[in-house]
């Protein structure tokens, strides 16, 4: 796995890199282990990384740009709203929300640092 976010005190979202797979994590300590994981159908973000939730609606990085993705009331269903593609993303690993914008790491894994950082509107 290589992102998580906390919907909740007790329940998660995790991204798995390889395939973009995402799953429910429900932390229960009555269910084996102490969790119950749930994969959410409906959506991927392959490559997926260090995502952020807004609002109702995961906003990942998958190097290529941001996959935005609205999850169900109870985080078992998800729909792609957009893929977000812009010539200024370079391996993109991480964002974060600044007022009406994401603000977006590319690391550029390939050449040589600096890394810099885009900025895009926020998807309405």
């Amino acid at each position: 796995m290589e992102g998580i976010v906390a919907l909740s005190a007790t329940r998660l979202v995790v991204v798995k890199y390889a395939d973009g797979a995402l799953y429910r994590i429900d932390l229960d300590p009555q269910a084996p282990q102490g969790r119950t994981i749930t994969p959410i159908t409906g959506a991927d973000a392959r490559l997926g990384s260090r995502m952020i939730l807004d609002g109702g609606r995961l906003v990942v990085p998958d190097e290529d740009g941001l996959s935005v993705i609205e999850l169900s009331d109870d985080a078992t269903t998800a729909t792609v709203v957009t893929r977000l593609r812009e010539p200024s993303f370079r391996d993109t690993t991480a964002v974060a929300r600044v007022g009406d914008r994401y603000l977006v790491v590319n690391t550029g894994w390939n050449d040589p640092a600096p890394y810099t950082i885009s900025s895009v509107p926020v998807v309405p």
